[in-house]
């Protein structure tokens, strides 16, 4: 992942896609609808995410860190689940 790039009333977000898929990724930004606005454009090897702040609730300081965390969470859930009973959840 590139650095998050912020600016005063957004930031974009270099996902990479070998990483992070879409699932994850629309999941994040589903679960986060409350609190951004979100717009979504591929880049070669990257899916870019435009996140801007809904309110002044929250920064983008603090929502871009939570976001890529739950975005991560999301992607693991999805490969634990893929994984097959092998893997064991506590």
């Amino acid at each position: 992942m590139k650095v998050p790039v912020l600016k005063d009333t957004f930031a974009f977000l270099y996902l990479e896609k070998n990483i992070y898929s879409k699932r994850a990724i629309q999941a994040s930004l589903e679960a986060y609808s409350e609190f951004v606005g979100a717009a979504l454009q591929d880049m070669g090897t990257y899916t870019v995410v435009r996140l801007e702040p809904k309110g002044d609730d929250f920064s983008l300081d603090e929502l871009v860190p939570e976001f890529l965390n739950f975005v991560l969470s999301e992607e693991y859930k999805s490969s634990a689940t893929d994984a097959g009973p092998h893997v064991q959840e506590e």
